[in-house]
């Protein structure tokens, strides 16, 4: 499989951020993380982001961003999240915008304009740190579930939660031998 055929990211500036969005069709909504809107009013909504695995994810609002490509000048209206690490266009947009999208050519038009996609950037890795929230001692040969605290950057992600949903959040981790 060539990379390019996995080419699924879209260059664009979102307000003064210079970025990679994802396109998915596979959302009904666009979605952004909280930092990219920052100066936008965010606005309630009852729209509700579930993950992959079917897991709530936090929603704040939704706000109205611009974007831009060299070729287009466009407003994005999108739910927010300080849990989404990547800016996601979905079919609202697309929609909008009268997307028809190449796979083939890892391009799309976008209110007949052409746009080249990217792959995923490489260097947009990252990862969750889940801190216990005090010591534990575990009897031998036993197994115990344990409270604790999942840390995106420098920031504690339980701590940013109402405590309703707080019980609703679970999270799934692989297992791995300590050495």
């Amino acid at each position: 499989m060539n990379l390019q055929d996995r080419a699924c990211y879209l260059k664009v500036r979102i307000n003064d951020n210079k970025c990679e969005c994802l396109l998915d069709t596979g959302s009904d909504v666009s979605v952004l993380p909280l930092s990219y809107v920052k100066g936008c009013q965010i606005r309630p909504t009852g729209q509700t982001l579930k993950a992959a695995n079917g897991t709530n994810i936090p929603v704040l609002g939704e706000a109205t961003a611009k974007i831009t490509t060299p070729k287009l000048t466009s407003t994005v209206t999108a739910v927010i999240s300080e849990h989404i690490m990547e800016p996601m266009i979905g079919v609202d947009w697309l929609c909008q915008n009268e997307a028809l999208w190449s796979f083939g050519r890892a391009s799309i038009s976008l209110q007949g304009h052409e746009h080249d996609l990217v792959v995923r950037p490489p260097n947009k890795s990252w990862c969750r740190r889940v801190v216990l929230r005090e010591d534990v001692n575990i009897p031998a040969r036993s197994q115990v579930d344990l409270s604790c605290n999942v840390v995106l950057g420098k920031r504690e992600w339980n701590s940013c939660l109402s405590p309703a949903a707080r019980e609703e959040v679970h999270w799934g981790t692989r297992t791995s031998p300590l050495k």
